[in-house]
């Protein structure tokens, strides 16, 4: 059986939307969630003719005391923070060798065309190593459902809920191994369409690796040494020229990083550079998910069978790229 649908009044939805301040508070008000709040405004098109101004009548606007301004105002501020997750975590590993990190993004599982036995293999290699961890930088699943391209929805072989089982099989079989999970795209699609944050779920849960909503940056001390790296899905200010370019203005303007980690655009890249006297790392990694149509569209390049990683140096700060995880395996 389906999910029975949630019937909310217009009228009395449009009432509640002057009254209160923000849809969560609407939504509290009926027992829903935001986003379901959300989609019943867009349903009902209430954004097109609610609190418009009449410009052929006198305008009156509602009348608001100074504590009721303050209240409205901080009431917004509070219940939508500037980051959905974690800003920055840290953590201790300690070993007597060096440990190999292989970031997983873009899987896009339900995709036609993933390349399914290729990413099990690299999982498998993380679950029977405790040398070796991941964490996830986003578009976890496919999961074209109705907020995203109609063109990407045609492209997908497994429904939208054995797609999020799919993924969260997987990451049970990382458990202990995982570092971060980041939101991507396509993992947004399901909070707008339902309200579900996919990522944070599967943090939560069982739980492993830290949740860091859209980017964050995840202090690892091995042995002692710190390891400062900024994960995010896609970056702004990007260059089709060069995948580290929007990285590079994040630690100019925003957060200072020994190494970036991004996914989105479908290709793997590793660069090393100075900035602001220091070297500093990036890398982007490869999808898994093959050319389709929409890909082609897109204007995605054809992927390869595998993923960049980096080594961390267990006795000194060095960081070990290669554009293969599977060239780094023998300095664990």
């Amino acid at each position: 059986m389906g999910r029975s649908e949630i019937v909310i009044d217009k009228e009395e939805l449009k009432e509640q939307l002057n009254l209160l301040p923000t849809q969560k508070k609407v939504g509290e008000h009926f027992g829903v969630s935001q986003a379901t709040i959300s989609n019943k405004i867009r349903d009902y098109e209430i954004t097109k003719v609610a609190g418009r101004t009449d410009r052929d009548e006198k305008i009156e606007f509602p009348s608001l005391s100074w504590e009721k301004t303050k209240e409205i105002l901080f009431a917004v501020q509070d219940e939508n923070s500037p980051t959905i997750g974690y800003e920055k975590v840290e953590m201790e590993i300690e070993t007597a060798g060096n440990i190999l990190i292989v970031p997983l993004m873009d899987m896009h599982i339900g995709a036609r065309y993933t390349y399914s036995r290729e990413l099990i293999d690299l999982i498998d290699l993380i679950r029977d190593n405790p040398q070796v961890f991941t964490g996830f930088n986003g578009d976890l699943a496919d999961n074209y459902n109705t907020s995203a391209y109609k063109s990407g929805q045609i492209e997908q072989s497994i429904p939208l809920m054995k797609q999020k089982a799919i993924v969260e099989a997987l990451v049970k079989r990382l458990q202990g191994n995982i570092l971060w999970f980041v939101n991507g795209c396509h993992d947004e699609w399901s909070y707008f369409n339902d309200g579900f944050d996919l990522a944070q779920y599967l943090s939560h849960k069982d739980r492993q690796g830290y949740y860091m909503g859209h980017h964050g940056r995840v202090d690892i001390f091995l042995n002692g040494i710190r390891y400062r790296i900024f994960v995010i899905h896609n970056t702004f200010r990007n260059s089709s020229l060069n995948e580290g370019h929007g990285l590079k203005w994040i630690c100019r303007e925003h957060v200072t990083y020994d190494m970036a980690v991004k996914g989105h655009n479908h290709t793997a890249h590793i660069e090393e550079y100075v900035l602001r006297g220091k070297n500093r790392y990036s890398m982007a990694g490869n999808a898994w998910k093959g050319q389709d149509r929409h890909g082609s569209k897109q204007g995605y390049p054809k992927t390869g069978k595998t993923t960049p990683g980096f080594i961390l140096n267990s006795k000194t700060k060095e960081f070990i790229l290669d554009i293969d995880y599977r060239n780094l395996v023998k300095y664990i």
